[in-house]
């Protein structure tokens, strides 16, 4: 049975975050609210604004994936099993 992991991309550094291979897609927004919030106040901005402002990645998957690893955005088209959650309207 595979198990659905969460993990974050950080599309400005392009490496896989720290914050992967997580179970909940929830843990990660958290940990991306913490970070963010460590910076500029996000009171007002949805969880789409938020992953697109700072140019991080929501992504589901099947397969472990290692964190720091450099990789570019293209990545995640050479997966089947990746699907991008956050942000809503992809990245800017």
């Amino acid at each position: 049975m595979l198990m659905v992991r969460y993990s974050l991309f950080d599309a400005q550094l392009g490496k896989i975050c720290g914050v992967c291979n997580k179970k909940t897609a929830s843990s990660v927004i958290k940990n991306v609210k913490r970070i963010v919030s460590k910076e500029d106040d996000i009171s007002g901005l949805t969880d789409s604004e938020i992953f697109s402002n700072w140019r991080y990645i929501l992504f589901s998957h099947n397969k472990r994936v290692v964190a720091n690893n450099k990789v570019t955005l293209d990545f995640m088209g050479g997966y089947d099993d990746i699907r991008i959650l956050l942000p809503m309207s992809g990245v800017r």
